[in-house]
């Protein structure tokens, strides 16, 4: 290796501060350098220790960006002003490849930024290529802030709750600054970073356009070089966009826009060279400058809105959807027993909200006991990272930020985010007035309501405002009834309407009352607790709306008792009544990874949901099905209709799972008897439930022709509460468990339109007794949609 040679590789170690070089060999090629070492080496700067391989340097970015510039300005300098000899660097003729330079694999793996440089390195200083590439180097720079960002800002060793102080606006929104000298300047430096890109592409935009009026064409050299360049650049720079994601993990689009933002230069130096190399027309003279006009103006666009996320991280402003007073009762309630201070809320982005919180826990035990329940009421709430400082016994909250208890703060960061609670549900928000939604007096009264129960008031205040509603009939199952006089005053102070609150006995969502509604002359039906069963449209009279009174639980407690009571890879089945539904959904989430999840389904019911009449049948591969709620009802009913599925319960107001059993010899055993009984019956009473929209006329002429055609005599009857009869059996068309659970307390058999089936030997016995009441899918004409589908009725005569 030449003397030339050996001196640029000492100035190379003298600007990087390197010494203790040991077995360093240069090897060079037609056009290239290669420095390779086999040793490790040590940096003066801060110690640190530098590892060496064949082809690249692994340098930190502080020491190298400075000196890297020196050097390659220098070969720059050196190419224009042709001072480089064939001797000293092995050049050819300018009609291969015009200069020969230290290749970039020496700075591979530097934050890939020799990647700009060489391109300065290959072009003429006057061409498109350099001033993109230049445009380029800021892009990189940025990469790489974002990447510190991502190491050192945002991590659990820097991160530090003293520093954070509370102020208030104008608005009396809270808004935090963050007093990290490190935060403070890397955030600046994005927004100098996108300011900078913003000028930068402007005056190319300008300069673009005077080519083109005066039509002089942009110098660009080494066309082939250039091209093999940019095809590996941008295989380099698609991969650095996996790992890197500029430092940050938003959900706006994250990828295309990032990708977009780094390779459109490319793209503009790949196209002009292949044009070039391919040869040279008038087509370049447009080309050129209407690329840079389009490329920069791309680049501008990305940069405002860059800069606009980044100012929002120097505000750190609450967003106006937050409610944090009720974020605070809530939190309040979910721990009692737990103090807390400093508790603040902001947004980095319109899709990624902070929260930070001071909780002072008696002992240590109870930290560890509820770390998993406040991680999971955070992702409920929708916060995206959390900053927990827990303090114990010896901590105190007079002196401010300042805690003296002194423990690491735990960074969680929630993956499944749910819009809930003080963030208004999207779906709920979507068309509601503002004055409705912020309405002080309004959120005051609904604040008096329990925070886990969603009665959906402000949609249903909008709804009576729209529709100009004077009488309301509110419908609730016993559960609820205490809240009812409560939401019927909200409804009249701020509706305002009149309000009719039921008092017949609400089972389920077939108990709908639209037709005392409309004796009552209401317009509005509002019916809480359950699924929307009866649709909309089958209502008479007026018009009907279902709130499902979604009941949010500890699920963080619920996927630990999972976790800790089954083995993984176990094949589980969901299922709870559609006020644990959304909690539910959460809940598969965060449990799909370790165990194979199902939400069963049967419609007209949503995926999970289970009624007292209705319930899927699984797969028989199924290990088990888990059950939330508080009852034995809707369990049963999945029981039922899978005898041979292990049944568990999960309370979610005591925490507790429970092994469930039912006897399904007994029930079948029972159920066969009245059968038996029924068959031998002249005369039957056929009972068409009339609490709601229990019975069901088709269901009812069905069962009568059967029985006609039997040549039974038939006794029809209307009942809101089935009572005892004289006579030798009957059949009740209101609710099958009404047969099952309490058919053996009657005198006489009271079967189900099935069994009647079964009974006049219409169908065969089952071995997995049906509960298909409400199902679409059903089995037979016993059900209530089963008409729906076929639109056929068999008419039968009597045959003796």
């Amino acid at each position: 290796m030449n003397n030339n040679n050996c001196c640029y590789m000492e100035k190379l170690c003298a600007h990087l501060s390197l010494e203790n070089f040991q077995n360093i060999t240069l090897h060079s090629s037609h056009n290239n350098v290669y420095a390779y070492a086999e040793v490790e080496a040590m940096s003066t700067h801060n110690n640190d220790r530098l590892n060496f391989g064949k082809d690249q340097l692994l340098l930190p970015v502080h020491c190298l960006v400075q000196q890297l510039i020196e050097i390659e300005l220098t070969l720059i300098d050196h190419y224009h002003k042709r001072n480089l000899s064939k001797e000293s660097f092995d050049c050819f003729s300018t009609s291969q490849t015009a200069i020969d330079k230290m290749d970039a694999s020496i700075f591979y793996n530097i934050q890939h930024l020799s990647e700009a440089y060489k391109m300065i390195i290959y072009l003429h200083a006057h061409s498109l290529a350099l001033r993109l590439a230049a445009c380029h180097t800021i892009d990189l720079a940025v990469i790489c802030a974002g990447h510190v960002w991502k190491k050192t800002i945002v991590n659990k060793d820097h991160f530090t709750l003293k520093s954070m102080k509370k102020i208030h606006s104008k608005n009396n929104n809270r808004l935090m600054r963050s007093r990290l000298d490190k935060n403070r300047f890397m955030t600046m430096w994005f927004v100098v970073c996108m300011v900078c890109m913003v000028g930068f592409c402007v005056v190319n935009i300008i300069h673009s356009l005077q080519m083109l009026i005066h039509r002089h064409d942009f110098d660009i050299h080494m066309p082939f070089t250039l091209l093999i360049t940019v095809l590996v650049e941008f295989i380099v720079k698609s991969i650095g966009m996996i790992f890197l994601d500029f430092g940050l993990t938003y959900s706006r689009s994250t990828i295309p826009i990032r990708t977009l933002f780094i390779l459109s230069p490319a793209f503009a130096v790949l196209t002009i060279a292949a044009l070039r190399y391919l040869g040279y027309s008038y087509l370049v003279l447009w080309l050129d400058p209407v690329l840079t006009i389009c490329t920069c103006f791309i680049l501008s666009v990305l940069s405002i809105l860059s800069a606009a996320d980044y100012i929002s991280v120097l505000l750190m402003a609450v967003p106006k959807e937050v409610k944090l007073e009720n974020f605070e009762s809530k939190f309040k309630l979910r721990f009692p027993g737990e103090k807390f201070h400093q508790l603040h809320v902001w947004a980095d982005t319109k899709n990624h909200f902070n929260l930070s919180v001071h909780m002072r826990f008696k002992k240590s035990e109870n930290y560890l006991q509820n770390f998993q329940s406040i991680k999971s009421f955070f992702s409920e709430h929708g916060i995206t990272m959390a900053v927990l400082q827990p303090e114990f016994e010896k901590a105190t909250t007079d002196s401010g930020n300042e805690c003296l208890f002194e423990k690491k703060s735990e960074i969680i960061e929630t993956k499944e985010v749910l819009k809930q609670s003080f963030f208004m549900r999207r779906s709920i928000v979507r068309g509601i007035p503002v004055e409705i939604l912020e309405d002080e007096r309004l959120n005051a009264a609904v604040n008096m309501l329990p925070s886990n129960y969603d009665f959906e008031i402000h949609k249903t205040i909008w709804k009576i405002r729209r529709e100009k509603i004077k009488r309301v009939y509110l419908q609730f199952p016993e559960g609820l009834l205490l809240f009812s006089c409560l939401i019927a005053d909200i409804l009249e102070e701020f509706g305002p309407c009149e309000t009719v609150i039921s008092c017949d006995v609400v089972y389920g969502a077939c108990c709908v009352d639209d037709y005392a509604a409309k004796a009552f002359d209401c317009d509005l039906l509002v019916h809480y607790g359950h699924s929307c069963l009866i649709p909309v449209q089958d209502t008479t009279g007026c018009s009907v709306l279902y709130v499902f009174v979604s009941i949010k639980f500890d699920t963080g407690h619920f996927i630990d008792t999972v976790r800790h009571n089954f083995n993984p890879n176990s094949r589980l089945a969901l299922v709870s009544t559609v006020q644990f539904i959304s909690s539910l959904q959460a809940a598969r989430k965060a449990l799909s990874n370790d165990f194979k999840i199902e939400l069963p389904q049967v419609a007209p019911l949503s995926p999970g949901e289970v009624l007292g009449c209705t319930a899927p049948r699984f797969n028989e591969n199924m290990d088990a099905v888990i059950f939330v709620g508080d009852g034995r009802f809707h369990l049963e009913s999945v029981m039922i209709a899978n005898p041979d599925v292990p049944a568990f319960k999960y309370d979610p107001y005591g925490k507790k799972c429970f092994r469930e059993h039912y006897d399904h010899k007994t029930m079948q055993k029972q159920r066969r008897l009245s059968v038996e009984m029924a068959s031998n019956c002249k005369k039957f009473g056929l009972i068409c439930g009339a609490l709601g929209r229990q019975g069901n006329i088709r269901i009812m002429e069905t069962v009568r022709d059967q029985l006609l055609a039997s040549c039974r005599e038939v006794f029809e009857f209307v009942m809101s509460e089935i009572s005892l009869e004289k006579l030798s059996s009957w059949v009740q068309i209101a609710c099958p468990r009404l047969s099952i659970d309490w058919g053996l307390q009657f005198i006489k058999p009271v079967i189900t339109p099935y069994e009647l089936m079964v009974a006049m030997d219409g169908i065969k016995w089952q071995k997995q007794y049906p509960m298909d009441y409400y199902a679409f899918e059903s089995l037979g004409p016993w059900t209530n949609n089963f008409g729906r589908r076929t639109k056929q009725r068999v008419k039968m005569r009597c045959t003796k």
